[in-house]
């Protein structure tokens, strides 16, 4: 996602990465992109 600056590049990025993702991975992906870690 940082190579990719405009949020019309960064959509279907995210698409294929929640198509394959499961509910603990995708959450485990929002915590890495608001590098909120301390929960784990």
């Amino acid at each position: 996602l940082a190579q990719l600056t405009r949020e019309q590049d960064q959509i279907p990025l995210l698409r294929k990465i929640t198509e394959k993702s499961t509910v603990n991975d995708l959450r485990m992906f929002i915590r890495l992109i608001q590098k909120d870690l301390v929960n784990i």
